[in-house]
């Protein structure tokens, strides 16, 4: 009965320390690589705006609403975006009530609004900085809509913006 304890304990001694480490075929060693990698920080979330004068009271109001709803640090200050006061927008041959594009240099983000609808119009011409691609969202009562909207914040907006702004929080307007 010794000699079959020993023959065991001798015979799993063995096992164990003959075992060679496994080496992790391509297929699996790309699995584990993206298992063990960090998770990517989402883009950074923060934008500033540089309104003219007559138009700062509008801008920091729709920058904090902005703010609330995306949890991003929006705001007003030096070195931002430019947000211009002109007295007509004609967007080859459309009168606009406002309009996100660049400068003639092409790296310059600029808007520009018209005095009647400035506090309406600009929410949603800083929604195209806060995520700047082409287009807009459908149905009648989003912001981000080509009508404007109802004026509030709502989910489709969210998702428009959010899509690659790295929004911190998702809060919709009542």
């Amino acid at each position: 009965m010794q000699r079959l304890a020993a023959l065991l304990v001798l015979t799993l001694a063995a096992l164990v320390g003959c075992s060679a480490p496994v080496e992790p075929s391509p297929e699996t060693a790309s699995v584990e690589a993206a298992q063990s990698a960090p998770e990517p920080a989402p883009l950074p979330c923060g934008t500033v705006f540089t309104p003219d004068p007559e138009l700062l009271a509008d801008v920091t109001a729709a920058a904090a609403r902005w703010s609330v709803a995306t949890g991003c640090d929006i705001r007003v200050g030096q070195g931002g975006t430019r947000v211009r006061l002109v007295s007509e927008i004609n967007d080859n041959g459309t009168l606009r009530p406002g309009l996100t594009h660049y400068e003639a240099d092409g790296v310059t983000l600029v808007i520009d609004v018209i005095a009647a609808r400035s506090a309406a119009v600009l929410i949603h011409e800083m929604g195209h900085v806060l995520f700047p691609r082409p287009g807009h969202v459908e149905g009648e009562t989003a912001l981000m809509s080509h009508a404007g909207g109802n004026g509030r914040i709502t989910a489709a907006d969210l998702e428009y913006v959010c899509a690659g702004y790295g929004c911190t929080v998702f809060v919709l307007e009542a």
